[in-house]
């Protein structure tokens, strides 16, 4: 039996890689044997923990048969995920249904973006799309107007409201906890991506006005055009891997989880030949090529996924020095708010954006700052301020590279 409250393992990447070929093997319909020097607890909870990262028990108990001598602590966890997975959706389409509808007679248009949006369209059964939330995107107008909807339906913002001077992001989680206990999440975005540095390449308007019904889910759903969410989910990929994807009780870094390349298999082979030019030809105009390239690239290695060899030569040919692509590159977090800073339109805009980062939210400063929690809010205040003025000038003062 696997203790869930063992210390969490540390996987090397040749570790980590073992694992994910053993878990990519039987969503390729191949057999998978499980790896001889992974059957003690310590490696079995490593496994446990690297497969609910990856989100795929129920796709891969889907392929029972293709489990090679697989221990039982790993088929029982994925049995576990499975069933926890199927009684959470049930009550997650209803409660997001409600909303969307709510929502729809209220007179505003919303999309459901990345997970609930392929669960209900290129999955076969949305209970299979392991996921903790759904994405809704409305346009910012409409905010207000959502925010009252999303309380009087029972949801709450359990991070609390925004800062003095507006939310420090371009979307909020809204939760809601259902009798038996399961936790069920709204992410309300009001630009597409939690950058406005990409709305070039992803626009609201254009999403909204673009999409199509999500009629599985609800009446009136609606999910974005298969292009642009094969474009959405590269892009998402792109920022997991650099800012991490939380899972159980900690961050997880790299582009490699398995779910996105189901995601992605599944969106490119309902492609004909002409949705992929038309796919080329919007990459490459919105300047984010090279992490379609990459992200299908990853995706046909893991799962034998047929990508056409014109495509990609296509991507990988793109120019990778635009400014979309030099803000998916970027390290520092600096970089990134000038980014979206510049993206941003009008002074008033702009200021508001600098005074939401420098004054956030208090449960903002004390989530950021735990050991610190007990101090008074304008230390806090005074700290991350400081720490900002620092890191502007270690920055100022950081030796040039030279040109090469």
């Amino acid at each position: 039996m696997i203790v869930n409250q063992m210390p969490a393992f540390n996987l090397s990447v040749i570790e980590a890689q073992v694992l994910d070929d053993t878990f990519a093997a039987p969503l390729r319909r191949e057999t998978a044997s499980w790896p001889n020097d992974w059957r003690c607890q310590e490696r079995l909870e490593a496994a446990r923990r690297r497969l609910i990262y990856h989100g795929v028990a129920g796709l891969l108990l889907e392929q029972r048969a293709l489990l090679s001598d697989w221990p039982e602590p790993i088929l029982s966890a994925m049995r576990n995920e499975t069933v926890a997975h199927a009684m959470w959706e049930l009550r997650h389409k209803f409660l997001v249904s409600d909303l969307v509808e709510t929502l729809h007679d209220a007179g505003i248009a919303s999309v459901l973006l990345k997970g609930t949006a392929l669960a209900y369209s290129v999955y076969d059964n949305p209970a299979l799309r392991f996921r903790g939330d759904s994405d809704l995107l409305i346009r910012e107008k409409a905010v207000d107007v959502a925010r009252n909807i999303l309380s009087d339906l029972g949801w709450n913002r359990p991070d609390g409201a925004p800062g003095p001077f507006g939310p420090m992001h371009y979307q909020e989680i809204w939760q809601y906890r259902d009798p038996a206990g399961f936790a069920h999440n709204i992410d309300l975005h009001w630009e597409v991506t939690n950058s406005v540095a990409l709305k070039s390449v992803l626009a609201v308007d254009e999403v909204i006005d673009m999409s199509v019904p999500l009629a599985d889910l609800s009446e009136n759903a609606q999910r974005p055009d298969l292009i642009t969410a094969l474009i959405h989910r590269s892009i998402n990929r792109a920022i997991h891997a650099r800012s991490g994807y939380f899972s159980i009780d900690r961050y997880e870094y790299g582009a490699g989880r398995l779910s996105w390349a189901v995601d992605t298999d599944l969106i490119a082979r309902k492609f004909s030949e002409e949705e992929w030019g038309n796919l080329c030809r919007k990459v490459c105009e919105r300047g984010v090529g090279p992490v379609c390239a990459d992200a299908l690239s990853f995706t046909a290695n893991a799962l034998n996924t047929p990508v056409p060899v014109k495509v990609m030569e296509t991507l990988s040919k793109a120019d990778s020095n635009t400014a979309p692509m030099r803000f998916l590159n970027a390290t520092r977090e600096r970089e990134m708010n000038v980014a979206n800073l510049k993206a941003t339109s009008g002074f008033v805009a702009q200021l508001l954006y600098i005074l939401a980062r420098l004054i956030p939210a208090p449960s903002h400063l004390r989530k950021k700052y735990p050991h610190l929690r007990h101090w008074p809010l304008i230390f806090l205040y005074a700290r991350r301020l400081g720490a900002a003025i620092i890191c502007d000038r270690s920055k100022a003062t950081e030796p040039k590279k030279r040109p090469t």
